[in-house]
C-alpha cells in the first residue's frame, strides 16, 4: 500500500467514526418534536387561511376553484372567477409536500402531509389526523 491510499483510507475512517457520532443527533434533531411543534401550529395557521381563502371563492363565485392555483382569493382581491393561475402561497406545507386537494360543489378538504397529517374540511377546524379519508 502506498501513503497515499494509507492516507486516504484513514480520512474514510475518520469521516465514518465521525459519522457514526453525529448521524444519530442529526436524525434526532430533524424529527424532533420541539422543532417539530412550530412547523404543525404554522401549518394549522396556513390551512386556516387556506379555508378563509376557499370559502370567500365559493361565496363570490358559488363554487369551490378546481385547483389551489387560483388562491389566494378574498373579497379585497377582486379576483375573477374565471380560471387563470395566480400566484399563491399554498403549494406546499411545512415540510414541502403539496398540499393534497380535493372538492365537490358542496364541500372540500385539504391535506399537508407532514411528519403529522393535518386536514381542514369545509366548515371544521383544522385537525391532526392518523390517515386522511
Amino acid at each position: 500500500m502506498n501513503s497515499k491510499s494509507v492516507q486516504i483510507f484513514l480520512i474514510a475512517f475518520i469521516l465514518g467514526i465521525l459519522a457514526g457520532f453525529f448521524g444519530p443527533s442529526v436524525v434526532k434533531i430533524v424529527n424532533d418534536p420541539i422543532t417539530e411543534k412550530p412547523r404543525v401550529m404554522k401549518t394549522v395557521v396556513e390551512l386556516t387561511k387556506l379555508q378563509n381563502s376557499l370559502e370567500s371563492f365559493r361565496k363570490n363565485c358559488g363554487r369551490y376553484p378546481s385547483s389551489l392555483a387560483y388562491l389566494p382569493y378574498g373579497p379585497e382581491d377582486n379576483l375573477s372567477c374565471e380560471p387563470k393561475e395566480q400566484p399563491t402561497n399554498f403549494k406546499a406545507d411545512r415540510w414541502g409536500n403539496s398540499y393534497i386537494y380535493k372538492h365537490s360543489d358542496t364541500s372540500f378538504q385539504v391535506i399537508s402531509c407532514g411528519n403529522s397529517w393535518i386536514e381542514v374540511n369545509s366548515g371544521e377546524s383544522p385537525k391532526s389526523v392518523e390517515e386522511p379519508e
